[in-house]
């Protein structure tokens, strides 16, 4: 079905003169079509740790005690995914944490000791594209520098609900991340830094490392 702003728009066009319609196409053909270097920047977590209190899903309030935690940064909005990865397996996919550590702390609801939980696993994407995407009309070799520095790196962790309003639990904060680019040719660039640690300052314990990864590639504006 063509909407009516689509009919106002065809009309519009076929009303101007040809030289002018043919300029127009020609320019926006034109535009389409310039090769560009597209960025996009990717976090990693692993050695995923609790070991305080965390006290959002607790009888009472949620249903007790485990939940699964999303990350809000600035490269992906939180997901009901795999972003902060627990250690107790759900549905088969997702793994999820004890968030109520206060009252369950015992070998049932924790798996390192009284009230701790650990979750190594395997390295977890955070997020990466799409906000960490960007345009630029020149090869990536001539825009990219040699250190690429992604500012103010964080990970702000949500217990996540599907029924009610979403937990905030901690924000680990990282700082700076410096990460090497090589450039294999004029569009592939690629990089990835160290692998940083950060505990929590409050008193849930939360603790993990991060590294940040970029990559460009070549596209069409």
């Amino acid at each position: 079905m063509m909407h009516h702003h689509q009919v106002r728009r065809g009309a519009a066009l076929a009303a101007l003169p040809a030289v002018i319609l043919t300029a127009l196409l020609a320019s926006s053909a034109e535009a389409q079509l310039i090769p560009t270097c597209r960025m996009d920047v990717i976090l990693e977590n692993q050695l995923r740790r609790v070991t305080g209190a965390v006290m959002v899903e607790c009888p009472g309030v949620h249903s007790a005690p485990f939940g699964n935690w999303g990350v809000e940064s600035d490269y992906e909005s939180r997901r009901n995914t795999d972003q902060f990865r627990g250690w107790k397996p759900h549905w088969g996919t997702k793994g999820e944490w004890n968030s109520c550590t206060l009252q369950y702390y015992d070998g049932e609801w924790v798996n390192d000791g009284r009230g701790k939980q650990k979750a190594d696993g395997d390295d977890v994407r955070v997020g990466g594209e799409g906000p960490a995407g960007y345009g630029f009309a020149q090869t990536c070799r001539n825009y990219m520098p040699e250190v690429y520095t992604a500012e103010d790196v964080d990970m702000e962790l949500w217990e996540l609900d599907t029924l009610s309003p979403d937990d905030y639990i901690t924000t680990l904060e990282y700082g700076d991340i410096d990460v090497r680019i090589t450039c294999y040719d004029d569009w592939d660039c690629r990089g990835e830094s160290e692998w940083h640690t950060q505990n929590s300052v409050d008193s849930t314990g939360v603790s993990a490392k991060i590294r940040v990864k970029v990559r460009t590639y070549f596209s069409w504006w």
